[in-house]
């Protein structure tokens, strides 16, 4: 987070898990330092999430599926399709659905994103439904490579959510992190090009570890 410790505690105390199961998977998650959406994200998603009402989302990096079971708990009716590379994450990923009763719910990939996205444009079922909302929470420096292969099989009113674009406060810091300085430079890069995409809106907001928002206002498969 990118605040004073102290501000983070005082928005922290508001959180409230939207259930005692996967409150108990975020405590399991934090201690074991795997990467799920930060608390303050998630009370952001709770709010923005059912006034856009997607049916269908893709996720780019589900990790152990937190997010994935969070919008399914969220919106009961929407079908999540999440990918994830690591042979580890995607197994806790699939225990963890069906140990929450989502496997009808939820489709984890296991593949590659980029190769992942590649095969969405060229299935028919996929394209000819295209999804609401795609949430990219993946390699960042990937990220410009997964927004554009997601842009094809949006619509217009669909969303494209991008999490921690701010890198804990490198992307935006005059002193460059040197050993991070490739991924900062594509991250900048990639802050950049979305903001000015032709037929979209894109916002960026400082909370959690930073994301963007992006409001597709046209077709981009034509």
């Amino acid at each position: 987070m990118i605040r004073t410790e102290n501000v983070n505690n005082y928005i922290e105390k508001y959180y409230r898990p939207i259930n005692s199961e996967m409150g108990d998977l975020r405590e399991e998650a934090e201690k074991a330092h795997v990467p799920i959406i930060l608390r303050e994200t998630e009370m952001f998603l709770g709010t923005f999430m059912p006034l856009i009402k997607p049916k269908k989302i893709l996720e780019i990096g589900a990790a152990i599926g937190y997010s994935a079971l969070y919008f399914s708990y969220l919106l009961p009716e929407v079908t999540v399709l999440s990918v994830e590379r690591d042979d580890e994450m995607w197994e806790q990923a699939k225990l963890n659905i069906i140990k929450h009763s989502k496997k009808d719910n939820i489709f984890v990939a296991h593949s590659d994103a980029v190769e992942f996205l590649e095969m969405l444009q060229h299935d028919g079922e996929w394209k000819s439904e295209s999804f609401d909302l795609i949430f990219i929470d993946a390699a960042k420096s990937h990220y410009r490579e997964f927004f554009d292969l997601g842009l094809p099989i949006t619509k217009e009113g669909s969303f494209i959510i991008c999490d921690n674009i701010l890198m804990k406060g490198m992307t935006s810091d005059n002193k460059m992190n040197k050993k991070h300085k490739t991924s900062i430079k594509r991250m900048r890069s990639f802050v950049d090009y979305i903001c000015d995409i032709p037929n979209t809106d894109t916002k960026i907001l400082s909370l959690g570890d930073g994301i963007s928002i992006t409001k597709i206002n046209g077709r981009f498969d034509e």
